[in-house]
């Protein structure tokens, strides 16, 4: 549920954490399923993404990261994509690589290789899109199916005041699941 958080509007996420993840955490901890682990990790994300509680005064804190830099709702309403894989592929090829040899020249040709993969992929994209072929078939299957899920979670967000906050998370919930 707390990861959710993202895709409420900025000015709404620290009503929607103090009155659904806090009243859903009030829960766990009557009911006994609250484990420390789980409290530490609660905490964690309240400090960091959505601002403490001052210890004498009770009033909440800022957040160590602002909430308009984890927030997603700009992004998804001007159509920008939320995910970072190829960064995330990118990534661990480079990190394959110097983890055999961390050798300038061994780095080099790791970026040089992934430069050259990089261009041919999108040159093949571009030549298919030409020439009408379809792309591989289980890739398009994911695409619409990570489309959907991309155009669900839009629906919510032009939609969240005419919800209550509670229906939206838990649309937000079922949909992330």
């Amino acid at each position: 549920m707390i990861f959710n958080l993202v895709y409420i509007p900025e000015e709404k996420v620290v009503e929607a954490y103090e009155s659904i993840v806090c009243e859903k955490m009030d829960e766990m901890v009557q009911d006994g399923n609250l484990t420390a682990e789980m409290d530490e990790f609660l905490q964690t994300c309240e400090t960091n993404y959505v601002g403490g509680r001052g210890a004498r005064s009770g009033r909440r804190r800022a957040p160590r990261y602002p909430i308009s830099m984890t927030n997603k709702v700009k992004a998804i309403q001007n159509s920008i994509p939320i995910t970072n894989n190829k960064a995330e592929a990118f990534n661990k090829v480079i990190t394959y690589d110097m983890e055999r040899s961390i050798v300038f020249w061994n780095v080099l040709n790791a970026f040089i290789r992934e430069e050259a993969k990089a261009k041919k992929e999108w040159m093949d994209s571009v030549s298919r899109r030409r020439s009408g072929d379809q792309c591989d078939v289980g890739n398009n299957k994911r695409k619409l199916a990570r489309k959907e899920k991309y155009l669900r979670i839009k629906n919510i967000i032009e939609k969240f005041d005419k919800i209550p906050m509670k229906d939206a998370l838990a649309s937000l919930v079922e949909i992330n699941r």
